[in-house]
């Protein structure tokens, strides 16, 4: 996996990006596949059409981190990898549906570590059962209000609360004592929000 903007420490052009990123490539034994990712920190470089196409003549690249956060993008960039094996992955949980009967390949998002058993639930049926797949967007984009609760320590300290997973509620940078009482609070408001809202749905998890 490839980081977007690791080529471009100095605001490069679409060119500049390219060999910068091909000299890295050249560096890599031939029979990896690559894939890339849109990471937003410390800055988002987009993949442009010009990289777009670029990535298409590799022949190398199966896999796209798209966190542009807009439909409108995705549907284009859709088009432009269409037929090129090249799987476009949405990072925004708000967008997935429409992502999804669009053309995406799926999601590859931090909602995942939160409530994947409903990603999945959309995953299977929205081609399927659109007003099902309505209802089931609608809760994810309303969930997503845990994405701003000290994510990852967040979800890190619901994973041990709730399902035993891990030891210590830590990231690279903070650790449990950064969690308030407010913030405990509200992730457990999200955590029985979700558990309603999956009897609700008919989710299984």
């Amino acid at each position: 996996m490839l980081i977007t903007n690791r080529a471009d420490r100095y605001d490069c052009d679409d060119g500049e990006w390219i060999r910068q990123t091909e000299r890295v490539i050249s560096g890599l034994p031939s029979d990896i596949t690559l894939g890339f990712y849109e990471c937003p920190y410390p800055a988002k470089r987009l993949i442009s059409d010009r990289m777009l196409e670029w990535m298409k003549t590799t022949e190398r690249v199966a896999f796209i981190k798209d966190t542009c956060c807009d439909i409108g993008m995705m549907r284009h960039r859709l088009d432009v990898l269409r037929g090129s094996g090249i799987g476009l992955f949405n990072a925004n949980a708000q967008t997935l549906l429409p992502s999804l009967r669009a053309g995406a390949a799926g999601f590859s998002g931090v909602m995942g570590n939160f409530n994947p058993e409903v990603l999945v639930s959309l995953y299977e049926c929205f081609g399927s059962s659109p007003e099902r797949a309505e209802r089931i967007q609608d809760y994810i984009t309303v969930s997503c209000v845990v994405e701003g609760l000290r994510y990852p320590l967040g979800v890190k300290y619901l994973l041990k609360e709730h399902a035993g997973i891990g030891e210590l509620i830590m990231t690279r940078a903070e650790q449990d004592a950064a969690l308030t009482d407010y913030d405990r609070e509200c992730l457990e408001s999200c955590y029985r929000f979700n558990e309603e809202a999956r009897v609700l749905l008919g989710i299984r998890g």
